[in-house]
């Protein structure tokens, strides 16, 4: 594999871990929802230069929809805890 492709497949595979993050950094607004995303993009990027990638828009579906599944747990963990926290104490936790 070339230095382009390793790069482009680990960016993508750090768009997962961005995703798991997400747990730990929701104080910090919405936008952070939007990260795992952006660095997909650079991922996809980075192995449509690659000269010897067959099929990056494949490469690219497949992490995309490993992302997205990992996201939709983090989120969904995430609500039923502040909703855990909002019975517990009454109040709103934001």
């Amino acid at each position: 594999m070339k230095v382009l492709q390793v790069l482009g497949v680990s960016v993508e595979l750090l768009a997962m871990v961005v995703a798991v993050f997400l747990y730990r950094t929701a104080r910090l607004g919405t936008y952070m929802h939007a990260s795992p995303y952006v660095v997909i993009l650079v991922g996809a990027i980075l192995l449509a230069l690659a000269p010897d990638t067959k099929n990056p828009l494949a490469v690219t579906l497949f992490f995309l929809c490993i992302t997205l599944f990992v996201h939709a747990l983090v989120y969904y963990d995430l609500l039923k805890e502040r909703r855990a926290d909002t019975s517990r104490t009454g109040r709103d936790t934001d």
